[in-house]
């Protein structure tokens, strides 16, 4: 898998954006240097050449660890150190915490060896996903990829072999939620709840059951409900974005389009 990290590091907002129990902080800096610590696990993606990166990890013995972009590092929770660079730096940190890696049921996962340099693939693209959805995307998006994130490093650092599924009945309860409560914005952790199920376990069962991750069911209700709204009202297409969950008819009207091929007045006309 090829990440287009110059792609990201285009787009990326500087600052911070936090989810439940985890946040991602993207920094653009000159050369500098200093000590660093992390309460939480930590993925850290490096987007620009760090030629001169200097480091010391768990210690003052300092070495030369020079990072290309898309290499970098992944810490255990509670981990410090120094480092230094000579060049402008654009990094990313992902930090998970606790109660992240629980609703991966990843409890365990706190502690291991810490690693540099070379980076998963998949893991850089889903944790660059994470931050670049921003503020503006639903809780469930960012929910689902913060999951995704964690049961990722899981398999990088602990080889996590996951379990089999089988049907499991109280997935009609979050279908049942979902239905009730499609103008609202429904999180992972609401639809994980009426399911009485962890985030994970629901996740994958729902996506095993139904073929689709909660996210994207989520979208197709929505635009299937939006069909119904425009077939047989004439409600404004504004009103019928935010019946179906959108407080931002463009974006409806956009997400709509590249779902159907027509803008919601172009499938009413039809």
């Amino acid at each position: 898998m090829w990440v287009d990290i110059g792609s990201y590091r285009s787009r990326l907002e500087p600052g911070r954006m936090a989810w439940p129990s985890g946040h991602s902080t993207f920094n653009r800096t000159g050369p500098g240097e200093g000590r660093f610590a992390f309460s939480g696990v930590t993925l850290g993606i490096v987007l620009s050449p760090l030629p001169s990166h200097h480091a010391a990890y768990g210690g003052d013995r300092r070495s030369h660890e020079p990072l290309s972009a898309g290499q970098g590092w992944l810490f255990p929770a509670g981990f410090d150190g120094w480092c230094r660079w000579d060049e402008p730096n654009d990094f990313l940190n992902l930090e998970l915490g606790a109660g992240c890696l629980a609703d991966a049921g990843l409890e365990g996962l706190s502690g291991f060896p810490p690693s540099k340099g070379n980076l998963d693939p998949l893991l850089v693209q889903l944790g660059l996903n994470l931050h670049a959805a921003g503020r503006e995307s639903s809780n469930l998006y960012r929910d689902s990829l913060a999951l995704a994130v964690a049961v990722q490093l899981a398999n990088v650092v602990m080889g996590t072999a996951l379990p089999k599924l089988r049907p499991d009945l109280r997935l009609h309860r979050a279908l049942q939620y979902i239905e009730d409560h499609l103008a609202e914005d429904i999180s992972l952790a609401d639809l994980a709840a009426a399911a009485a199920m962890s985030p994970f376990h629901f996740s994958r069962c729902f996506k095993a059951q139904t073929g689709l991750a909660p996210y994207a069911f989520v979208v197709t209700r929505r635009m299937e409900k939006a069909k119904e709204l425009l077939r047989a009202t004439r409600l404004p297409i504004a009103e019928i974005a935010w019946r179906v969950g959108y407080m931002n008819s463009a974006k409806f009207a956009a997400q709509f389009r590249r779902l159907t091929g027509a803008t919601p007045g172009e499938w009413r006309k039809h």
